[in-house]
């Protein structure tokens, strides 16, 4: 509701987390790569838009997958499906982690842990994994699964293992969040930063766990803390920080996109994460910037040189269906003018972020199942009036007291009346 007057904290507080995971991953990418084709196990980092209105993100991906449709691209063209619901052996969330007061919970489903054998297993295999590598985090098991992402997958196929990671227990204590105050000068950045790379480094280690059959690797990558400081310190502080990060990012873009990205940086500095109707929703720099940072996380370099232009980069992508080439520009250097140009390709894809309500022919509106909200918005500069009703006291004190002054009245008009032969004398009147 507040688009254009916060910063939408507690949503940037999971995405940093991905995108360190995804930079500590992307360090270890043959690794990886060999332990998924020797295991046939995968990983998939799914980022979602439109979670506050009834889960319009994970719903459509749950959506296109029972389809085997997904991803499907907004240019109508739709891809080999990537995955389908059958495909996914467990899930797990990363939640809103500001105010966690360095204590981060576990949260599952219930029912299906105490309904499903296997899914009480794996869970709690992985909750013991991860308390290996973080004993302060705390696991709730006879609560219900509070909102999460994961209400999309468990409504259709509750025999899905699947974990939320939060920074509350048992009641939510972030009383600021989806507000005009979710900004990040009510947020301790520190204390944030340190909770952060804990959750980002044990799901690191979990990931490779998981691709080597619930089995420990041995020297697994960590997060780059000075990357993820200047992350944190862009999508939390900007404009106030100077991004460089975020300007050289910016390079990456089509010529047509480039400049309406640096003016959304610049014209509307609370815009970061909502997701509304129109062409000025399209490009926001929580999700721009969050995608091109994944492509150059997860990607491999195919081409470099001084003299490589975007557009060399866009013509690989007829060569690869399943990946997407972007033109990038080295990261971190003073002097932009000497570095390097590169073309990445990665396997980093984007779906819409549309209800699935308004691409079924015969939906039935009345049913509830997907998201069919519409946008309301408060104006930037919103005007109130006030209207104050005294206190019952206060309104019979002014009422004896009016009633006082009308009495004194007339006993002084009856004394001047009594007294106007004196007052009012024939001997003035001569004079």
């Amino acid at each position: 509701m507040f688009d254009d007057m916060d910063y939408g904290s507690s949503a940037i507080s999971s995405l940093l987390v991905i995108l360190a995971v995804s930079e500590a991953l992307g360090k270890d990418a043959h690794r990886i790569a060999d332990l998924s084709a020797k295991n046939e196990r995968q990983l998939l980092l799914a980022l979602f838009a439109g979670e506050s209105f009834d889960y319009i993100g994970s719903s459509r991906m749950v959506w296109e997958m029972m389809h085997n449709n997904f991803p499907a691209m907004d240019s109508g063209i739709h891809s080999e499906a990537l995955a389908t619901l059958s495909n996914l052996g467990f899930l797990l969330e990363v939640g809103d982690l500001t105010y966690s007061n360095d204590s981060l919970y576990m949260h599952i489903d219930p029912r299906s842990y105490q309904k499903y054998g296997s899914v009480k297993e794996k869970i709690d295999m992985t909750v013991k994994a991860l308390r290996e590598h973080s004993s302060s985090i705390q696991f709730i098991s006879d609560k219900p699964l509070p909102p999460s992402s994961l209400h999309s997958f468990l409504k259709e196929d509750d025999s899905i293992p699947a974990i939320a990671i939060t920074g509350y227990g048992s009641s939510f204590t972030n009383r600021f969040y989806n507000s005009f105050l979710d900004q990040p000068r009510f947020l301790n950045i520190p204390e944030y930063k340190k909770t952060a790379l804990d959750v980002a480094n044990s799901l690191v280690k979990l990931s490779l766990r998981w691709l080597n059959n619930d089995v420990d690797v041995l020297d697994p990558p960590v997060v780059n803390q000075t990357m993820f400081d200047i992350m944190t310190d862009c999508f939390l502080q900007w404009p106030n920080f100077n991004c460089t990060l975020f300007l050289q990012l910016s390079e990456s873009l089509p010529p047509s996109w480039h400049d309406m990205a640096l003016k959304a940086l610049t014209t509307v500095p609370g815009r970061r994460t909502f997701t509304g109707l129109g062409p000025e929703y399209v490009i926001l720099p929580s999700r721009v910037y969050s995608e091109l940072l994944m492509f150059y996380f997860l990607g491999e370099r195919v081409e470099s040189g001084a003299n490589l232009t975007y557009k060399t980069c866009f013509e690989m992508n007829n060569t690869n269906p399943l990946q997407n080439c972007l033109f990038y520009r080295e990261l971190f250097l003073h002097d932009t003018s000497d570095a390097n140009n590169y073309c990445i390709c990665s396997p980093v894809k984007h779906s819409l972020a549309r209800s699935p309500a308004f691409d079924i022919a015969d939906y039935n509106y009345k049913s509830g199942k997907y998201s069919t909200w519409v946008m309301s918005l408060v104006n930037n500069e919103p005007t109130m009036r006030i209207y104050l009703v005294n206190s019952p006291a206060w309104q019979l004190t002014v009422f004896l007291t009016g009633i006082g002054l009308f009495f004194v009245s007339l006993f002084f008009i009856h004394v001047i009346t009594k007294s106007s032969h004196l007052l009012f004398s024939d001997s003035l009147v001569a004079v």
